[in-house]
């Protein structure tokens, strides 16, 4: 995924929300498909949280035929660790999991702050577990790398979008701020590790038709990204993993708690006081 400039992505993202297709579960799932296998090598890589867009991109690449390895990193007992275990097991997924102790994430925090040149506590503790696992990639010489960026605005997965009084119009706000969120940050610290990083769920076709659903097919008073996760079940992912609830990267892998951690460790109440230390 190339880093393009941040208007350019806006404009874009304009320019999609003025296509109106009609809402089909079998063209959603067929774009998402082909997206994967277009940006597919001879070996791939996934950050695998064990989540269901994760999962989804996973399950995809094996029934492309595709050879690739899940990478999960986390603290001991993280949720993000024990559910991908789960699910690469249960369908017979090549994983490689990285238990990482304090000093060690505070060594990639320390990287991913020079990456980045950004202080912000929040932004640092996702970018982290992305430096660590692209790390762990890296250390099988992969060099192509999928991730599932893009999915909570698509699916309305972030629970502002889920309490707002016009979640579809914020999710098309998010997709526009998502560069200046996610895509910028992940990007660049893939570039500046030397592996290419692809958002399969943010090419222009997936979009289109993930937006054409309406409100009641992603969203209802007990489940997220209701579509996403019956495309999932077709494509033979367990009911069980389709639907499991997940929490954000940050706090699935333990990283937030671990940094929490390292700042009283280094005598700091708060984590922006120990993050600005550094």
């Amino acid at each position: 995924m190339e880093l393009i400039k941040e208007a350019e992505w806006i404009s874009n993202i304009n320019r999609l929300n003025k296509i109106k297709v009609t809402h089909s579960k079998e063209k959603l799932k067929q774009s998402i498909i082909e997206s994967i296998s277009l940006q597919s090598k001879d070996n791939n890589a996934v950050l695998f949280s064990g989540g269901i867009d994760s999962t989804l991109i996973a399950i995809i690449l094996k029934k492309l035929n595709k050879q690739f390895t899940c990478y999960t990193v986390g603290i001991e007992n993280s949720k993000d660790v024990e559910f991908a275990k789960d699910i690469a097991a249960t369908l017979n997924l090549k994983l490689k999991v990285r238990l990482l102790q304090l000093n060690e994430i505070e060594e990639y925090l320390k990287q991913t702050i020079r990456i980045l040149k950004d202080k912000d506590p929040v932004r640092l503790s996702i970018a982290t577990v992305i430096t660590a696992a692209i790390d762990l990639a890296k250390q099988d010489n992969q060099d192509n790398l999928f991730s599932g960026l893009g999915a909570e605005e698509l699916f309305i997965g972030y629970k502002k979008y889920k309490i707002s009084k016009t979640p579809i119009k914020d999710c098309w706000e998010g997709l526009r701020t998502t560069w200046k969120r996610d895509i910028s940050r992940d990007v660049s610290i893939a570039k500046k590790l030397n592996i290419t990083l692809n958002a399969p769920l943010l090419q222009d076709e997936v979009i289109t038709q993930a937006m054409a659903f309406p409100l009641d097919k992603k969203l209802s008073k007990d489940q997220d990204k209701i579509i996403l996760r019956e495309i999932a079940l077709d494509l033979g992912i367990p009911k069980e993993f389709a639907y499991r609830k997940k929490v954000a990267a940050q706090y699935g892998s333990g990283f937030d708690k671990a940094i929490t951690k390292l700042a009283k460790r280094n005598g700091f109440k708060l984590k922006r006081d120990y993050i600005n230390s550094l």
